[in-house]
C-alpha cells in the first residue's frame, strides 16, 4: 500500500506529462502494473525494449513531480494470527491495516514540516473494501480531532482511467515489493528501481520512505480494536474507538 505525494500544482503537471509519454509510446492508458504479465496481460505485447523505453519515461515524470513517496507493508500471515479471517472478513483486513498506517506516517510527516506543507489528501482507487478504507480515514480523523490536530485532509476514491496519479501510485507499490522481496529488476523493468531510491538525483531529493508494520504493531492494535461488533440489519464500523496512536508507533 503507497504511492506518491504531490503539492497540488506538480499533482496536475504530472497529469499532463503522463497522457503525452503514453500517447509517445502508443500505449492506451490506464496501465496496471498486472497488465504487463506475459502472455496473457494487456500490455504483454510489449517487448522488453519497448517496455525499458516507456518506465524510462514514467519514472523520471513521478520523481521530478513528487515531494516524496511511501509505502507501508503488512505481513498478511501475520496479520490473519492476530485478525482471524473467520471474525474480521469483510470488516477489517491488511490493506485497511496499511492504509492506517500511511494516514499516521504522513501526520508525523506533516507536522514535522507544517511550515511548508498543507494538510495531506487522499485518493484511493475503488475497490471492493471501499467501506474498510473509509473507516480508516474517519477513525484516523477521530484521533486528530481529539488531539486538537488538523494534519489530514479530504479522502476520496477515483479509478486510474481518471486519475493519472494512481497509475504512478501502482508502480510505485510494485516496485517496492520488488525490491523488499529482492527480486531483480530485468525483462524491461529495470527504470522502476529508481522509485524506492533514497538519495538525491538531478538536485532534487526523490525520496522514499518505506514502513513495515511488524508483528508487535499488529497486535498492539488488536487491544485498541477488541472483538469485530454485528447487528442483524445494520452495519456497525470496527473502528470506533479512538486509539492512543504513540503506543503504536
Amino acid at each position: 500500500m503507497g504511492g506518491p505525494v504531490f503539492a497540488k500544482k506538480n499533482f496536475l503537471s504530472l497529469s499532463r506529462q503522463w497522457i503525452h509519454a503514453l500517447d509517445f509510446h502508443k500505449v492506451k492508458p490506464p496501465i496496471h502494473m498486472k497488465e504487463f504479465a506475459r502472455p496473457d496481460g494487456r500490455l504483454a505485447y510489449l517487448t522488453n525494449d519497448e517496455r525499458h523505453a516507456l518506465f524510462s519515461d514514467l519514472v523520471p515524470i513521478i520523481n521530478q513531480q513528487k515531494a516524496h513517496s511511501l509505502t507501508v507493508s503488512v505481513n498478511n500471515l501475520k496479520f490473519q494470527e492476530f485478525f482471524p479471517t473467520e471474525k474480521f472478513r469483510g470488516r477489517f483486513g491488511a490493506s485497511p491495516l496499511a492504509f492506517l498506517w500511511c494516514m499516521v506516517l504522513n501526520h508525523i510527516i506533516v507536522k514535522e514540516h507544517q511550515d511548508r506543507m498543507e494538510r495531506m489528501a487522499y485518493v484511493l482507487s475503488d475497490s471492493p473494501i471501499n467501506v474498510q478504507m473509509d473507516d480508516c480515514y474517519r477513525f484516523f480523523r477521530s484521533y486528530e480531532n481529539r488531539i486538537g490536530a488538523d494534519f489530514t485532509g479530504s479522502f476520496t476514491f477515483d479509478c486510474p482511467k481518471r486519475v493519472d496519479a494512481l497509475q504512478a501510485a501502482d508502480m510505485v507499490a510494485w516496485a517496492n515489493r520488488k525490491k523488499w522481496l529482492e527480486e531483480p529488476f530485468e525483462d524491461g523493468f529495470e527504470p522502476l528501481d529508481d522509485l524506492t531510491r533514497t538519495f538525491e538525483s538531478n538536485g532534487k531529493p526523490n525520496i522514499h520512505f518505506h514502513f513495515d508494520a511488524k508483528e508487535q504493531r499488529t497486535q498492539k492494535l488488536t487491544v485498541v480494536l477488541g472483538e469485530p461488533i454485528r447487528k442483524k440489519g445494520a452495519r456497525v464500523s470496527l473502528l470506533g474507538v479512538i486509539p492512543p496512536m504513540k503506543d503504536l508507533l
